[in-house]
């Protein structure tokens, strides 16, 4: 007879506790979906543009990266801007130069479906100046946008596209001293 209830209540707590296991389960996958979205949107937040400070003055800058990316960079061509960016309320300067490699734009723009890029092109670099003087060069991060698009541009962008304009603020670029720890 004993045995008769607890066999009686095993049965009844079982679907109990695998209520509670899968209610736990749906919970868990919702605290995971959530902190994923919140680090996905933190990391692109981030790493979608990528600014390098300038060793040189604003002018400076901006004539040495017009001038030296087609000498230093074969296929390269700098265009004038075409929309002449506002001036800021704090009065610092901003230029705008367009980059374009005509090769790699037709190697992008070869597949059909691969023409969404062209929004894209030609690449930009943002050449401002900030209000305490400091001088940097903005730029989209090609490399994480190839990657997100995939296919061709996932290609071409993060491979070629990336290094090449690292290559081209190399030269601009402000070495800060490393820090000794």
């Amino acid at each position: 007879m004993k045995t008769d209830k607890v066999d009686k209540n095993k049965k009844a707590n079982k679907p109990y506790s695998r209520r509670k296991y899968w209610a736990a389960f749906a919970v868990g996958i919702l605290w995971g979906v959530l902190i994923t979205f919140i680090c996905g949107f933190l990391y692109l937040r981030y790493s979608l543009i990528k600014v390098t400070p300038s060793r040189l003055e604003f002018m400076d800058t901006f004539q040495h990266l017009a001038a030296n990316i087609p000498k230093q960079h074969p296929g390269w061509t700098v265009k004038p801007q075409t929309c002449v960016p506002p001036t800021a309320p704090d009065r610092s300067r901003l230029k705008i130069i367009n980059l374009c490699n005509r090769k790699l734009a037709a190697e992008l723009l070869r597949n059909p479906a691969d023409r969404k890029v062209s929004a894209m092109i030609p690449c930009a670099m943002a050449i401002y100046e900030a209000q305490d003087g400091q001088v940097y060069v903005a730029k989209l991060n090609v490399g994480l946008i190839g990657w997100l698009l995939g296919g061709n541009p996932g290609r071409i962008f993060p491979k070629v596209v990336a290094p090449d304009q690292q290559r081209m603020l190399n030269d601009i670029k402000k070495y800060e001293p490393e820090s000794k720890q």
